[in-house]
């Protein structure tokens, strides 16, 4: 008889009349009386048998009977042996992390270690105690190990019998060899010498340095074509049957400068990052109404971003895209802050706004400059105050300059974001109302479904059941560099240092 037949499954200890006397519950199994006194202990609804989950239906312990059949086997079979009792030692850190009790078993099909305490997720009713499971595991990881290092030393001897082929190929033909590795070094030093040349190329920052790089990278390739036609006629002339090299096919191809982006028509993501790869710069331009400015493009993992427009000119040498080309279906409705405390850029946020809604459109704008304004350089504020519901409510204030003007020097009105839908005002009530969470994106309301311009406002925590009826957005990442500058803005100056819209361009 397995000693662990006669013990607690719960708390492992053997079976004894005065401190671990067996009871047997309903269900069928049996537990010692401590274990059943700690069961009693909870709350009704967490009265559960270890074993088989069924609940406990008794207030108290002396309802159940001592179980004497296997207090007798208990002592059978602690007369039988001479050997002390083998408990199960629990190593170090061999304890449940969220109840702090030793792990007891295993659960095979839901594979999860529980002590006591736990319950299994899918409520399973079969267990391995710790033991059983160890040796199972143990055994599972041999069996497997073994069978892929059986699979690996069949395909050993595979490729062990190619190299023995191999070389005795080569025993034969050791002076081609020589010359094929003499010609594999040439190989290395042509790409080599290639590699440094575009480089070269890439780096030229005027047009004579370009030409001069250009020319020694087609004079080299002449001497490398004609070395690959003396390999070929070469190899054509050996008359060996047993290994036969192959006849240099490669065509090179001096290279031209060809623009690898269309300027005008539809872009492609693949073809701007393929791009960027070889220009280091590319800016989009945009001329409107005897204006001239520029954005600078950047790739950021699947997404192409657009920064804000400037009025400073692209370093010599940039590729220049037509701004609108970048845009064909009109925004994505993603966007980013780079936020700057002190001339010191603590990070970028990125955000997702709704464009259903008017006050969304404004918002890209401002990000793109596209209508001669932008969030770029202006400041940003922090607001701290308690809600009627004593609730602390902290946000983050920009773009409350924008529009304040009423003038026509190239301030932006609300007439000219109305592109989508002609002679729309702005006075155009939102009824998105949303609860308080962090990087919420909301309008200042001025008035009855009036709202700033250009104004926004993102909240940094929860407010409790507090809600805004102006939300249009929401920050998908970056909440966490707003709080450590608000936590850092004591006479500080915080200001958007850069802007720009993502698209994901086809």
């Amino acid at each position: 008889m397995d000693e662990h037949e006669v013990n607690c499954t719960v708390c492992m200890e053997p079976f004894e009349e005065e401190r671990h006397s067996p009871r047997t519950l309903r269900c069928g199994h049996t537990l010692c009386t401590p274990c059943i006194e700690a069961l009693l202990d909870r709350a009704h609804h967490d009265r559960l048998c270890p074993e088989c989950r069924k609940p406990l239906k008794i207030s108290a312990v002396g309802h159940i009977p001592v179980s004497y059949t296997i207090l007798r086997l208990a002592r059978a079979l602690s007369s039988a042996t001479s050997e002390p009792h083998i408990r199960v030692q629990v190593e170090d850190g061999e304890t449940c992390l969220q109840h702090g009790a030793p792990i007891m078993s295993w659960c095979q099909k839901c594979n999860v270690w529980r002590c006591r305490e736990c319950k299994c997720p899918k409520e399973c009713t079969v267990f391995m105690n710790l033991p059983e499971a160890l040796l199972h595991i143990k055994q599972a990881y041999v069996d497997c190990t073994n069978g892929n290092i059986s699979r690996l030393a069949d395909q050993k001897a595979i490729y062990e019998k190619k190299k023995s082929e191999i070389e005795k190929e080569m025993l034969a033909l050791r002076e081609k060899n020589k010359k094929i590795e003499e010609n594999l070094k040439r190989f290395d030093a042509s790409i080599d010498k290639l590699e440094e040349y575009e480089a070269q190329t890439v780096e030229a920052s005027s047009s004579r340095r370009l030409d001069k790089v250009l020319g020694l990278t087609n004079s080299f390739l002449k001497d490398m074509e004609t070395w690959l036609g003396d390999l070929k006629r070469s190899a054509e002339s050996e008359k060996s049957s047993s290994l036969r090299v192959a006849p240099a096919t490669v065509k090179v191809q001096a290279p031209v400068p060809k623009p690898e982006v269309p300027l005008t028509g539809p872009l492609d993501f693949a073809s701007l990052k393929e791009r960027l790869k070889v220009s280091q710069s590319m800016y989009a331009v945009q001329e409107k109404g005897g204006r001239t400015r520029w954005a600078k493009l950047s790739i950021n993992e699947k997404n192409l971003l657009i920064h804000a427009l400037d009025d400073i000119p692209p370093p010599i040498g940039a590729t220049l895209l037509p701004f609108d080309s970048l845009s064909p279906n009109g925004y994505s409705g993603r966007g980013f802050f780079d936020i700057e405390l002190d001339g010191k850029v603590q990070g970028r946020i990125f955000f997702s706004v709704q464009l259903y809604e008017l006050q969304s459109h404004n918002f890209l704008h401002c990000c793109t400059g596209k209508f001669g304004v932008s969030y770029k350089g202006l400041p940003i504020d922090f607001i701290y105050e308690i809600n009627e519901d004593n609730h602390q409510i902290v946000e983050v204030i920009g773009g409350e300059e924008i529009g304040a003007d009423d003038d026509d020097d190239g301030i932006l009105t609300p007439l000219m974001t109305s592109l989508s839908v002609p002679e729309l005002t702005y006075c155009q009530a939102m009824t998105n109302t949303r609860r308080i969470h962090p990087g919420l994106m909301c309008a200042i309301p001025i008035g009855d479904g009036t709202y700033q311009l250009a104004g926004f406002r993102i909240y940094l925590y929860y407010a409790g059941e507090t809600t805004d009826d102006n939300s249009f957005g929401t920050v998908t990442n970056g909440v966490g560099i707003l709080r450590s500058v608000y936590y850092n803005s004591r006479d500080k100056n915080i200001k958007i240092s850069d802007c720009g819209i993502l698209n994901c361009l086809s």
